[in-house]
């Protein structure tokens, strides 16, 4: 999928992106608010890259104005508990995780990315309902969820790298958004 909106182009990894994808993903802070173990080993990097350039799921943020990838928003299968809830059977879904450098936080421009992949999941994609989950932890992205029209749906409670987190599950419909 490739997308364009004012500041940035969304599209597939390409190989030319190592470079980039190793600046953010080396960062400890970006793997806590991902909920992963940070790589140690340039050969869990690389794995992870080549991951990103087979996988149509995974979009990277591109800076228009340098070239730079300075993110990547993920769209895959469901978390499986959302298929048991009664008033989402018989809809489709994607779920959606993201992630963005931290030199180019509050900038809006995950929000910028998100607005033009949730219009396009809805119009031309055929999803009825987009999931996204926040840690509690994390302020900022609750608040960008908020924002976006993401609401609550259920809370439960994970271990992550010895830490126990509450993870927030939210959903956005549809009908909320056109």
């Amino acid at each position: 999928m490739k997308l364009e909106t004012k500041r940035l182009l969304l599209r597939p990894y390409e190989a030319d992106d190592w470079a980039d994808y190793l600046d953010y993903f080396s960062d400890p802070e970006m793997w806590r608010m991902l909920g992963y173990r940070p790589f140690v080993r340039e050969e869990d990097f690389r794995g992870d890259f080549g991951w990103r350039l087979e996988n149509p799921g995974v979009t990277a943020l591109v800076l228009k104005e340098t070239g730079h990838v300075v993110g990547h928003i993920c769209a895959g299968a469901l978390y499986p508990p959302l298929l048991e809830r009664e008033e989402l059977r018989g809809k489709q879904g994607v779920s959606l995780s993201f992630s963005l450098h931290r030199d180019w936080r509050r900038q809006g421009l995950m929000r910028e990315a998100l607005e033009a992949l949730l219009d396009e999941l809805f119009r031309s994609g055929g999803a009825d309902f987009v999931n996204s989950g926040y840690f509690s932890f994390n302020a900022a992205s609750e608040a960008l969820h908020r924002s976006l029209g993401f609401r609550p749906i259920f809370t439960h409670v994970i271990e992550r790298n010895g830490e126990t987190v509450e993870v927030i599950e939210t959903i956005l419909e549809r009908e909320d958004r056109l």
